[in-house]
């Protein structure tokens, strides 16, 4: 189930999150206490870009809901992050 949650997530970021900007991407925990699960990470994005998050316009939400979402067993945390270049690394594959 793993490949085909990759495949699903890869032409959802194709469709909705180009690049430009910003980056987006998936990123697997290899080890901890949160070891198999997956990461959303997008950034920086300003948070007047939370005044109209994508959503219903341009089938951003029904193309999530319908290809990705089936294939999630359980969400997670989800919250807002700062990047800081002195303590964060991996940028660069993005």
């Amino acid at each position: 189930m793993e490949d085909k949650f990759e495949a699903a997530v890869v032409a959802h970021k194709q469709k909705f999150h180009p690049e430009g900007n910003y980056f987006a991407g998936l990123r697997k925990i290899e080890y901890g206490p949160k070891a198999g699960w997956y990461v959303w990470v997008q950034g920086p994005v300003p948070y007047s870009s939370l005044d109209k998050p994508l959503g219903k316009e341009g089938g951003h939400e029904q193309d999530w809901n319908t290809t990705v979402d089936p294939l999630v067993q359980d969400y997670g945390y989800s919250g807002f992050m700062n990047y800081n270049a002195d303590l964060s690394f991996g940028l660069d594959i993005f």
